[in-house]
């Protein structure tokens, strides 16, 4: 009698477990189609809006873009350095700020222009060094050397002493303040 009273106590508990675990993965089971389906549905509502909209603006920027890159030409420029420079440097008002090793590159195009630049080289050395040391190439409350601007005008200055078709560009490849 006992033996009958515990095989059906545990058949009640057995239904009873089968039961509840059912329902509650048929709850897991519909919650996570519901999700998906909301998660889905909104992904292809941004996706279908965003593709009628402003794709094809894009892909034709992108496009026009990339053919403007490949018409650019890459020129290798050729340079004459201008290395070690010891320039005392002034602010714009005048006042001695202090001396500064700088190291300059004159870029040219062809070998033929980077020997007219070396044939005047100490020229082009002496100009640069009087320009800079005239002052007006530090950035505005600060110490640090306008890179930029020093190099526009000596680029001028370089083309002025060479001539108009020889120079390409200069570049201040270094300036370090130096102790006194």
């Amino acid at each position: 009698m006992a033996d009958k009273e515990r095989e059906e106590t545990t058949e009640e508990t057995t239904e009873e477990t089968v039961g509840k675990g059912g329902i509650n993965k048929l709850l897991m089971a519909a919650i996570l189609i519901v999700g998906l389906g909301i998660g889905g549905g909104g992904a292809f509502f941004f996706l279908s809006k965003s593709d009628t909209n402003h794709e094809g603006d894009v892909e034709e920027v992108e496009i026009e873009a990339v053919v403007e890159e490949e018409e650019v030409e890459l020129t290798e420029f050729k340079f004459v350095l201008f290395e070690g420079m010891a320039v005392p440097i002034h602010d714009s008002r005048g006042k001695y700020v202090g001396n500064y090793k700088i190291t300059i590159k004159v870029l040219t195009k062809s070998d033929n222009n980077n020997v007219r630049v070396k044939n005047v080289r100490f020229e082009l050395r002496q100009a640069f060094i009087s320009r800079i040391a005239k002052g007006g190439f530090l950035m505005p409350n600060s110490t640090n050397l306008d890179y930029e601007k020093t190099a526009n005008v000596l680029k001028e200055i370089a083309k002025d002493i060479t001539g108009d078709t020889f120079v390409e560009g200069v570049t201040i490849e270094d300036a370090m303040r130096v102790n006194n």
